[in-house]
């Protein structure tokens, strides 16, 4: 709420809408008068964040849609960035996890989601997107009516975002990349657990119907992180040689050097000894959520 209230003001209209989504918590003392636009706070229509976001978004009165989360920090300038970008059906904007709290655990979020930053962007610029965030996703009322909205998944608890994103490229809608632009920060996990639970839901969302693009991409990073793992415990237990963990620190080597490169245009933080001792557990972290995404529902 304190972001809201530094948003510079942009050139045009907008309005705030807060869906409450069966919320039992004094929510209602959070907001300030200090608050500069217009604003609503409504009772969601259904159950679960699509609904939510349904309802929302059908109480909207413009024509491009915003969202975030309730617990992101959005930079001063976010509405002047989207009030400067090219106006396309669906513009997907930078989110990062914050490492404030010092930890490793929070650090080890916050350069996986740089790398995510940079798959999104890089494969959004050759039209093969892969991921967005719905905590900075903006989109045409329009376009997002035309594809029937989130009817077609409200059968799954999570994935918003992914699915709408995939019902855009789909319909051959314009997708485009919220450049030059300050990224909305979300909070990590507290836990190693709940960092387990929250990935093995995002993966699973994933399974269904997917771009041809986006099925490669994902066969080519398991693949690439499985192998690490299986040579690594197979030097462990002597069934091949060391070089091998030569050829998984070289892996790790060129994880962060992508790191770098991407913290640096997007004036982000970067400290290679962190960095690279998240590429080493990387790999196992991976598989570790793959396989159990195959067993595990869909809990919060």
């Amino acid at each position: 709420m304190n972001s809201i209230c530094e948003l510079k003001n942009p050139n045009f209209d907008v309005e705030f809408i807060f869906v409450n989504d069966h919320s039992e918590d004094d929510f209602l003392d959070l907001f300030s008068s200090d608050l500069n636009f217009p604003y609503s706070i409504i009772e969601s229509n259904g159950n679960g964040k699509k609904e939510a976001l349904q309802t929302g978004i059908e109480k909207a009165k413009g024509n491009y849609i915003a969202t975030t989360d309730a617990d992101c920090v959005l930079p001063s300038n976010w509405l002047v960035d989207i009030n400067d970008a090219e106006k396309n059906d669906m513009l997907i904007g930078p989110v990062v996890v914050s490492n404030h709290d010092g930890s490793f655990l929070s650090d080890f979020q916050y350069f996986e989601s740089i790398v995510l930053l940079g798959l999104s962007k890089s494969t959004i610029k050759i039209n093969k997107p892969i991921s967005a965030s719905g905590a900075n996703l903006i989109f045409s009322k329009k376009a997002f009516q035309d594809v029937g909205g989130y009817d077609a998944h409200t059968h799954q608890k999570s994935g918003d975002d992914y699915f709408l994103l995939n019902d855009f490229y789909a319909k051959g809608y314009s997708i485009s990349w919220l450049d030059n632009a300050s990224p909305v920060y979300t909070q990590p996990v507290n836990s190693v657990k709940k960092l387990i639970r929250q990935k093995t839901r995002w993966v699973r969302k994933t399974k269904g119907k997917m771009p041809f693009h986006t099925v490669i991409l994902g066969a080519v990073i398991l693949l690439v992180n499985f192998t690490v793992v299986v040579s690594t415990l197979g030097v462990i237990v002597g069934y091949l040689p060391s070089v091998f963990l030569i050829a998984n620190l070289l892996k790790a080597f060129i994880d962060v050097l992508y790191i770098q490169s991407v913290s640096k245009n997007e004036g982000l933080f970067f400290c290679f000894r962190k960095a690279f001792l998240s590429g080493l557990i990387y790999p196992f972290y991976f598989a570790t959520v793959s396989v159990l995404s195959l067993f595990r529902g869909s809990d919060w």
